[in-house]
């Protein structure tokens, strides 16, 4: 009787062992998958912010352009390289956060020659204001054919973010 006890008592701690062994196993994969849906959101929320920085170093570059035009002050140019700078190190960081995915890249590819076509515009503008500051008619045509920009820019914006959302919520369901 004590040989069946012992057995019994053998069998029993190995199946709590083993249920041990998979809960310990279950809650190990569960942190680890939790901590890569935790790193994709935080991708994702590092691409909306630099997609926002993209945007909003665009408009600050634009502000500093017109400023310039209307009131002359040379003070705007220096910001306005500064804006045109940072929106540069942004579109980089965003190439550099989205390089794991051709179609995001894509995108960058086709969002880049716009980027450059605004501050072409803005450099032209600049330009003209300092040939011949009261040109307005060339500075109206400038900030109208830059506004056609805003539009496609945008388009490109929301379709990165849309696409890196789809992929974050597709892992995290997925695995």
């Amino acid at each position: 009787m004590k040989q069946v006890s012992s057995k019994v008592i053998t069998g029993a701690f190995s199946c709590a062992l083993a249920l041990l062994s998979g809960v310990v196993i279950t809650s190990y994969l569960s942190v680890r998958q939790s901590n890569q849906d935790k790193q994709w959101v935080i991708h994702s929320y590092n691409v909306m912010a630099t997609i926002k920085d993209i945007n909003v170093g665009l408009l600050s570059a634009e502000s500093k352009r017109r400023g310039f035009v209307l009131v002359g002050k040379s003070s705007y140019i220096k910001t306005y390289q500064q804006d045109q700078d940072k929106v540069y190190k942004s579109l980089n960081k965003l190439y550099n956060l989205t390089k794991d995915n051709f179609k995001q890249q894509r995108r960058l590819d086709n969002l880049k020659p716009l980027i450059d076509k605004r501050f072409i515009f803005f450099d032209k503008s600049i330009k003209l204001f300092r040939q011949n500051p009261k040109d307005l008619s060339s500075q109206t045509a400038i900030t109208e054919e830059n506004s056609l920009l805003h539009e496609p820019i945008e388009t490109i914006f929301q379709e990165i973010w849309t696409l890196d959302k789809i992929i974050s919520l597709r892992t995290m369901f997925v695995s």
